[in-house]
């Protein structure tokens, strides 16, 4: 990895059936130095079986902050696989591609609340003052997680997001 050979990738990744959480760490570091340019071959990654892989990929994806990937990550978050979709959420905020706010709104309705929770975080990371007022409904979720990032997120949103908030607190009963 220290060579900046894109070459050596395939054969690092092709070792990582069955990893261990150190190595992954290692691994996710090397590629991480790589940079944009890994992003190819960390895209070739996401299409395989293993949810394992492809989280560490999605995370990897995240740390090089590649825009070009935000629509391929984006794809994760109708993953039947709960722990993908909130890597996608987490992947999506950390990249900043304001194309990833319309699916992350999807998002916002998936029926496990740490996916809701880490969209509605996502959209706020990304500016999203369009969302507001799903953010808004989040604001009564069942899971005070799920109603702290909504909250933070409008909190983002500059002046809009800031008047919703006082708006729902004014409003409501519950002090």
């Amino acid at each position: 990895g220290q060579t900046g050979d894109l070459e050596t990738l395939r054969p690092i990744f092709d070792s990582l059936a069955g990893f261990s959480k150190i190595a992954a760490l290692r691994v996710a570091n090397i590629v991480v130095g790589f940079g944009p340019a890994a992003t190819p071959i960390l895209l070739q990654l996401l299409a395989t079986s293993e949810p394992e892989v492809q989280g560490l990929t999605l995370r990897m994806l995240a740390e090089v902050g590649d825009p070009g990937a935000a629509r391929p990550v984006s794809v994760f978050l109708r993953s039947p696989d709960k722990e993908l979709r909130i890597a996608a959420c987490e992947a999506l905020a950390r990249i900043g591609d304001a194309g990833a706010s319309p699916p992350l709104r999807g998002a916002l309705a998936d029926l496990e609340w740490p996916v809701v929770a880490k969209a509605a975080q996502a959209l706020g990371r990304l500016g999203d003052a369009g969302a507001i007022p799903q953010l808004t409904a989040q604001l009564s979720h069942r899971e005070w997680w799920v109603r702290l990032h909504a909250g933070e997120a409008l909190s983002r949103l500059g002046d809009a997001g800031r008047r919703e908030l006082e708006r729902v607190r004014d409003a409501s009963p519950d002090r």
